[in-house]
């Protein structure tokens, strides 16, 4: 998923969730944020934790800071870009809110239907 923000920096992210006190970061995943870094992207792994207290982290990646596997939640904590994670966290129950009942009822679609139209672009 590649974005944009106000001051034109670009940020590509890879999104991943867990209901396990961890998540797997496979080779295709750190490719991808390999591939965007030539086009001056900002490479982040945005990761969040399935549970009562969901709580996004956004970690940038640098190369040998997050390998292949199993990678646990506090490690991206721990790495994580706390600017950007509060302001995602901050926003995040908003966004919920308002596009909930588009994704439960559609699904992918309907959430690829929403990022189209906020300028969001994904990769798959």
């Amino acid at each position: 998923m590649d974005a944009m923000t106000a001051t034109n920096e670009k940020y590509t992210l890879e999104v991943k969730t867990s209901e396990y006190p961890y998540v797997h970061v496979g080779k295709k995943d750190i490719e991808c944020i390999k591939q965007r870094e030539v086009d001056r992207y900002k490479g982040f792994f945005l990761v969040l934790r399935v549970g009562r207290q969901a709580e996004w982290f956004a970690t940038p990646y640098k190369a040998g800071n997050i390998q292949v596997g199993n990678i646990s939640f506090a490690h991206f904590r721990v790495a994580r870009d706390p600017a950007l994670s509060d302001s995602l966290n901050s926003k995040f129950p908003k966004i919920l809110e308002d596009h909930y009942e588009c994704i439960n009822k559609q699904g992918l679609p309907g959430l690829r239907m929403i990022m189209d139209n906020m300028g969001i672009e994904s990769g798959e």
